[in-house]
């Protein structure tokens, strides 16, 4: 067996990135930024705000089907386009894809001006209008496509996108090790910085809602989660944080305070966007909660909840560092010891196992310091027919 210096590599959990951007139609010339000559912000020059021509405020035109980017309360409020039926997407008028989306933000399935997306939580693909060909009475989102907000809806009667794809039940934001503990359909978020687990659901609508118990509903990026809400406070490994209005709960900390739970400590992580976040992760420090088996710097172990400088003695079975020299094991030996660049060989005889070919059961440990080992099996003809390199995070198994 042969050992090599140990490198450690730390596996994390993608966190979503959120983002946030606003839309500006420019070439205003009454003082409200939609380019007719009326006050209410949107621009059909009728005095009223509710983007279409009729003078009320319902969002509909009295008959008058409206462009993508209107504001619509059924599907016949909104204009079909080059052949795509109009369609409400919770009070944003946007047309029905002519086939799936062969992807996210293609325009072969869409009319000129208007890009194929998905919607969580909702079957069928939408042609979702470009801010900077339609008038948007919702929001711009940062594909520069026209949104729907927290404000808008529609009439699940006559609009084809007016309900969430279903309830989202479940405990929204609680501790868990598994799905089935948060019940509905929830699921847990379980990996570096989502401290005893994190109930959660996808495909909640509209933003700004409650969703499930306890839960809200949170833009990220074109997806919509239920989040833990703050109104109660966030567990201990959380903060309450703020994205489009939208307060909730998610993974954080202050690594001044360390105000992590027992067993975790508040620390730098990188993620995979290249950011660094204050996150708490599993203590598995040298300490008296992991006297002999903490983490330590390459070259140190743990002892009695100390690092110190990593010695490696010779076991009572040396000389055996060639094939030659290989010493028979007999059952129930323990405490052998093999140091960096040595090379131990021992012999094995196969034990009455029958057709189960079982020869021996090896039990490993290794201190994160120590390095990895290569262990490699060779028959009586010189045959290899196994052959493993065990890292420490897969020691303590059995072979």
């Amino acid at each position: 067996m042969e050992v090599f210096s140990m490198s450690r590599y730390w596996v994390l959990l993608a966190l979503l990135a959120i983002f946030s951007w606003g839309c500006d139609d420019g070439g205003e010339t009454d003082g409200d930024a939609d380019g007719d000559a009326d006050a209410d912000g949107d621009s059909d020059g009728d005095g009223d705000s509710d983007g279409d021509a009729d003078g009320d405020s319902d969002g509909d035109s009295d008959g008058d089907p409206q462009p993508p980017g209107s504001l619509c309360d059924c599907d016949d409020g909104c204009l079909d386009v080059e052949g795509h039926d109009a369609i409400c997407v919770f009070g944003i008028c946007m047309t029905r894809a002519s086939a799936t989306c062969s992807g996210g933000g293609s325009t072969e399935e869409c009319a000129e001006g208007s890009r194929c997306w998905g919607m969580t939580g909702q079957e069928g693909s939408i042609c979702w209008p470009d801010c900077d060909a339609y008038d948007c009475a919702g929001d711009c989102d940062g594909d520069g496509s026209c949104v729907m907000t927290d404000e808008t809806s529609c009439d699940p009667d006559c609009g084809s996108y007016c309900e969430s794809g279903g309830d989202v039940t479940g405990d929204i934001g609680g501790a868990c090790l598994y799905d089935e503990e948060c019940g509905g359909d929830a699921f847990c978020n379980f990996g570096v910085g989502w401290v005893d687990g994190y109930c959660v659901a996808s495909g909640c609508g509209p933003v700004g809602s409650e969703c499930g118990e306890g839960g809200i509903c949170a833009q990220f990026s074109s997806s919509t989660y239920c989040m833990g809400s703050c109104d109660e406070g966030c567990r201990p490994g959380y903060e309450c944080i703020e994205s489009d209005g939208v307060e909730f709960c998610y993974p954080g900390c202050d690594i001044h305070t360390d105000d992590c739970p027992g067993g975790y400590f508040c620390d730098d992580v990188v993620l995979e966007s290249g950011g660094v976040d204050q996150l708490c992760r599993m203590d598995f420090r040298c300490s008296d909660l992991h006297p002999a088996d903490g983490e330590c710097d390459d070259g140190e172990v743990c002892e009695e909840g100390e690092c110190v400088t990593f010695e490696c003695d010779d076991d009572s079975l040396e000389p055996n560092d060639s094939q030659a020299d290989a010493v028979p094991l007999t059952e129930g030996v323990e405490g052998l010891r093999i140091c960096n660049r040595d090379n131990d060989w021992y012999t094995l005889a196969p034990t009455d196992a029958g057709d189960d070919g079982l020869l021996h059961v090896v039990g490993i440990h290794s201190y994160w310091g120590s390095g990895d080992l290569e262990i490699e099996l060779e028959m009586a003809d010189g045959s290899q027919p196994n052959t493993a390199t065990l890292q420490p995070d897969s020691y303590n198994a059995e072979y």
